[in-house]
């Protein structure tokens, strides 16, 4: 594809924005991963911590934080997974794919909004 972008054709030139759009939305999917990895570990953490201390009846202020930022930025996370492949899915054609995941992503990013607040 890189042929057809280095030409100035206007031929080509729907063809590559069209493929300079998806390497964005590429890299959006690919980056978009690690914030979820990170959020899912230290869920991992708070739990854990959460339940070697289950003595005690109330959890603290940063027990607090960990688990319910984390949560929320885990879903923030898949919000924004479900954007880059919902733009993927109009790329390719499928209107219906792209609904239901802007659907998704959508309540994804409430529920994350909802919980950090």
């Amino acid at each position: 594809m890189q042929s057809f972008c280095s030409l100035n054709s206007l031929k080509y030139y729907n063809e590559c924005r069209r493929e300079k759009g998806r390497i964005g939305l590429y890299s959006l999917w690919l980056f978009g991963h690690f914030p979820l990895v990170v959020a899912i570990t230290s869920v991992g953490i708070g739990l854990g911590h959460i339940t070697s201390n289950a003595y005690e009846l109330a959890l603290t202020y940063s027990e607090q934080w960990l688990v319910c930022g984390s949560v929320a930025l885990s879903l923030g996370a898949q919000g924004i997974l479900h954007i880059s492949s919902a733009y993927y899915y109009l790329y390719a054609g499928s209107t219906q794919d792209y609904r239901t995941s802007r659907k998704w992503a959508t309540y994804r990013i409430i529920s994350a909004g909802i919980i950090f607040f």
